[in-house]
């Protein structure tokens, strides 16, 4: 790790730690502080994006039910576990 470290100090001037880079360094954060953030919505507006009349996630769509069983269902972050069969 140390020496890819070093690598990258020598042969990358932006990565050496001098007064100016530490000043440029700072005037980012603080430009990324200020920033505004994406907005997205408008983002997609502008491109002219489709957009479903009514959105709904993949997991309650029959289709993708169907699709995709449910021992791999469980794989996906906050899905319901399947019911145990009795």
């Amino acid at each position: 790790m140390d020496e890819i470290a070093q690598q990258y100090v020598q042969t990358l001037p932006d990565a050496r730690r001098t007064l100016i880079n530490k000043v440029r360094a700072f005037s980012f954060l603080a430009k990324m502080m200020i920033a505004s953030p994406l907005d997205t919505e408008k983002f997609e507006r502008s491109r002219e994006q489709p957009m479903p009349v009514t959105p709904k996630f993949a997991m309650d769509d029959n289709l993708w039910r169907a699709d995709h069983p449910a021992e791999h269902r469980t794989q996906i972050v906050g899905a319901a576990k399947p019911q145990a069969a009795e």
